[in-house]
């Protein structure tokens, strides 16, 4: 988990793992919410 202060956000995005990316650094389930990873944003930005 980590917080990044955006310029245009008001509020701090959270970033942390999800699903098979948790599986993958094994992060138990139930050790943080889910949250989107900075891939995803990367991924997100890039396919519009």
């Amino acid at each position: 988990m980590r917080r990044a202060y955006l310029p245009a956000e008001p509020e701090p995005v959270l970033f942390g793992v999800h699903g098979a990316v948790a599986e993958h650094y094994k992060v138990p389930p139930d050790a943080f919410p889910p949250h989107a990873t900075t891939l995803d944003y990367i991924v997100a930005a890039a396919a519009g």
